[in-house]
Parts: structure tokens; sequence; C-alpha cells
């Protein structure tokens, strides 16, 4: 359907979710859609690092954020008191549920970057896209 899909699933830090931000920040492709998974190994910091990559994110990064697992609840609340918000935020518990809300509400085209801490096994999400 056009779409760009881009899998980064082995390993995500507050560095590399920043990266991945600017990432799609300096994308021209329309629309943006950024599902993020827990990071992991973060230890008695992971609330703060989760909120704090969470207020990061701006509609200037992407259009929807999915964010999937309980600690990356985090980026959405995170994200709806960002200057800025996506324009579309939503928490999944799951892979399976998120899987579920882009096979039902994705638009094609655009961009697609599924990330998450290896543990999170996100490639699920694409794996379940690519295969219909």
């Amino acid at each position: 359907d056009g779409t760009v899909l881009i899998e980064d699933v082995y390993n995500s830090t507050p560095a590399s979710m920043g990266a991945a931000l600017d990432f799609l920040a300096r994308s021209s492709r329309r629309p943006r859609v950024g599902v993020f998974g827990e990071m992991w190994d973060l230890g008695d910091a992971s609330e703060h690092w989760h909120l704090h990559v969470g207020r990061q994110i701006t509609r200037d990064h992407l259009e929807t954020l999915l964010a999937v697992g309980p600690k990356a609840k985090n980026f959405a609340d995170g994200a709806l008191h960002a200057a800025r918000p996506p324009a579309e935020t939503h928490h999944f518990e799951t892979t399976g549920e998120a899987l579920q809300w882009l096979r039902t509400n994705r638009k094609p085209g655009g961009l697609l970057l599924v990330k998450g801490s290896r543990g999170m096994q996100m490639e699920t999400i694409s794996e379940g896209l690519k295969n219909g």
C-alpha cells in the first residue's frame, strides 16, 4: 500500500528513542506513525525515562503514536502533555491489540516505525502487517 515500514526492535533506550524521533521529524512521508514499545533495563528510573521520552513526542515527529506495554503508557501520557501533541495517541497493553488497531485504522502510504526493546517482541506487529 506504499507504506515504508521501519523495524527497530532489538534495543530501545532513551538515546535511541531520541534518534528515532529526530529521524521522524526529518521525514517528508505522511502520515508518520510511531509504534513504540517499552524501553527495558532502566531500573528504578523507568517511569521517569518513559515520561521524558513521551514529552518529546510532538506532531513535528509524527501524526499518530501507538504506545505498547504497561510502562509505555507513560509515552502516551507524556506526549499528551507535549507543547504540540500528536493528532492521535493510543495506548495498548499488548502487541496484538496494537496490531489489530493498525489493521483497522492505518491509512495507506506514509511511514510506520516499529520500535521497542527486544523483550517486547515488537516484530510481531510488523510481521503481522506484512502477512496480512
